[in-house]
This record gives C-alpha cells, structure tokens and sequence, in this order.
C-alpha cells in the first residue's frame, strides 16, 4: 500500500544556475491532495522530480516510487495512443506472442496482461472515447486537446492503487470530461496529488498544500488551515504550505516569485489543522 511521500531540503536548479526552488521539505498524506500556487513557482518541476523524470539538485524523496506523471502537455504531444497509456511494449510483446516469436523476457512482460488491449478499450470508453485497436497506434496529435487529455485519464484509471499525479488535469475538458475526471479522483483507492487552479475540482480534495515562496530566515513553521466545502463528498478539508527560501532566486516566467493565497469558494466549514516543517 502506498505510503505519504516525504521530501526534505529539496533544490532544484537548472543547467544556468536559475533556482526553481531550494530546501522544499512537506509530508503529502496517501490521500486525494491538491497543489496550488503561483504559476511559475516549480510546482510541475516538483511533480516530474516525484515522478523521477527529473532529478533533484540536491535533498530526498521517499515514498513516491513508482508514481505517475500525467503531463499537462499531452495533448501537444507526437506519442502514440498505446505509450500514453503505457501499454506499448505489453503489445510489442503480445505481437510477439501471437506471431509464434516470443521469449521468456516477453511472456514475463506480458505476465497478467494478455487483455490489455480490452482493458485499456474499456478504460477510454470510461471516458467517453470510443476507440478500436487500430486507434491505439494514432498519434495523440491526431486527436482533439480535450480527447487527448481523456486519454491521459484512462492511463489513471490503468494504473491501480499506486501515487497518482495529475497536472492540470481539468485543462481541456467540457464539462462533461470533468465531471468524469471528478468520479475518477473520488472513486480511485490509491493516493493522488492532483495540481490545479480549478477551484471546483479542488473543492473535491481531501487536503491542498500551497507551494510558497518563504520569508528567507530560518524558522519552524506550523501552518494555519482554512477552510473548504467540497460540493458532492463532505469530507473536511486541510490546507497546508510547503515554503521555499527566495535567497539567490531569479524570476521564472518573467514574473518574479511572490507568495500566492489562494481563497476557497463556498460556506466555511470546520477543518483540522496541519504542521509542516519547513525551514527557510
């Protein structure tokens, strides 16, 4: 069962010295949490060093092993239908088997999966794709933005009850699509960080973390919680901040970094309260 994922004194700088954030340290709970905060503030890069396809300039990361990485970019992607969905080399592999051509390495690939085609079919038609097999070896660029970024999805809906991680998942879809990216989020078991500025669907979370930039001194942090109403799951609602030292930071985006507050919609309701450790 995955575990909360833990980072402290997380940098990340790029090849140019630029700092996108320095000496990050957060818990995110195994739960559905929202990531907000100002565009430009590391918040993806933060996500794809989760994910471990970018590499921290320096600090840890436990308990993220294994997670998946919807990019927000998808739908400008060239890949294939089936490598979006991560199901390409099981379907080299079946290829292989079918054509009487297949070693030991690809029945060990293939293990439980000689249905894949089916179950990933099942999953887009889940959210209102309706494709053939054939429509797996398209290109993503094929497809409108909004049916791209469903078949982003439908790579959630495969992935079972590992740390989940979604950017902007909402971008691109009708309302239709988000309605069935919500019933995604909240039917799902395993713990999903969802990143986004759709108020509505970060009315659905569990608990949202805010990435800010810190104050440049060293403190202990404990963070005060504020409320949300979530419209369909009434679940409380904790708020937390993760901090980031500004010292030696550059502009990202050509806007400086600034401290981001975020206010929910809706009727207050009673929240718990987080601490995060964070020292600037």
């Amino acid at each position: 069962m995955p575990t909360a994922i833990t980072v402290s004194e997380l940098d990340y700088r790029l090849g140019d010295d630029t700092e996108i954030f320095s000496r990050l340290t957060a818990t995110i709970p195994a739960d559905l949490v929202g990531l907000v905060g100002d565009n430009g503030i590391g918040k993806s890069t933060f996500a794809r060093i989760l994910a471990g396809r970018l590499r921290a300039s320096s600090g840890t990361v436990t308990g993220a092993d294994g997670a998946v990485y919807i990019d927000q970019l998808l739908p400008h992607s060239t890949q294939r239908v089936d490598a979006a969905l991560d199901i390409a080399p099981v379907r080299q592999a079946l290829g292989r088997a079918l054509a009487g051509e297949a070693t030991g390495a690809d029945f060990d690939l293939i293990g439980d999966d000689w249905d894949i085609e089916e179950r990933a079919l099942a999953a887009l038609s889940e959210l209102g794709l309706h494709l053939s097999v054939s429509d797996l070896d398209r290109s993503l660029s094929s497809f409108s933005g909004g049916q791209a970024t469903r078949i982003g999805l439908a790579r959630a809906a495969l992935v079972g009850d590992t740390w989940l991680i979604l950017d902007e998942p909402s971008n691109n879809l009708d309302e239709d699509g988000r309605t069935l990216l919500t019933t995604l989020l909240t039917d799902r078991r395993g713990p999903t960080l969802v990143i986004s500025h759709d108020r509505t669907l970060l009315t659905h979370m569990t608990s949202i973390t805010e990435m800010t930039t810190g104050c440049g001194s060293t403190e202990e942090t404990s963070t005060t919680t504020k409320p949300w109403s979530p419209r369909k799951r009434r679940r409380s609602s904790r708020r937390s901040r993760m901090r980031r030292s500004p010292t030696r930071s550059r502009s990202v985006s050509g806007s400086s970094w600034r401290r981001n507050s975020l206010e929910p919609t809706g009727r207050p309701r009673r929240t718990k309260r987080t601490n995060v450790d964070r020292r600037s």
